[in-house]
């Protein structure tokens, strides 16, 4: 036992229920705190992006979710899959294309379609 009384380990959830209850118990006072009426999100069709979205659905409701989606251009199997989650659990999904976005950075700052490491941290950056 620690000088107060508990060690880290008291700290640690016992079962998965608890790591969700914590987890929802944190959005719906982060939401509160900020004096907003929900959370916008960023949803890409990966796991990550979904298991975010379906917690913040569940602890403050589908209805004060917006998920978007950031292609650079029309997308793909990911962006389906995000449509099709965003569906399923009643969150209003949105599409931005960051396409013309980058494409203005690229010309501004003459990036090299040659270096595709500058332009993949260009769109990244974008979203």
């Amino acid at each position: 036992m620690g000088k107060f009384g508990w060690t880290a380990m008291d700290l640690v959830p016992r079962y998965k229920e608890e790591h969700v209850f914590i987890i929802e118990a944190f959005i719906v006072h982060s939401v509160r705190e900020s004096g907003r009426k929900g959370v916008i999100l960023g949803l890409s069709g990966g796991i990550d992006s979904a298991l975010v979205a379906k917690l913040c659905a569940d602890a403050i409701g589908p209805e004060r979710v917006l998920a978007l989606a950031l292609p650079d251009g029309k997308g793909g199997k990911d962006l389906k899959d995000a449509q099709r989650f965003a569906k399923s659990t009643g969150i209003e999904f949105q599409v931005v294309d960051i396409g013309p976005i980058a494409a203005a950075f690229e010309k501004r700052l003459q990036a090299s379609e040659a270096d595709p490491i500058a332009r993949g941290n260009l769109r990244a950056r974008a979203r």
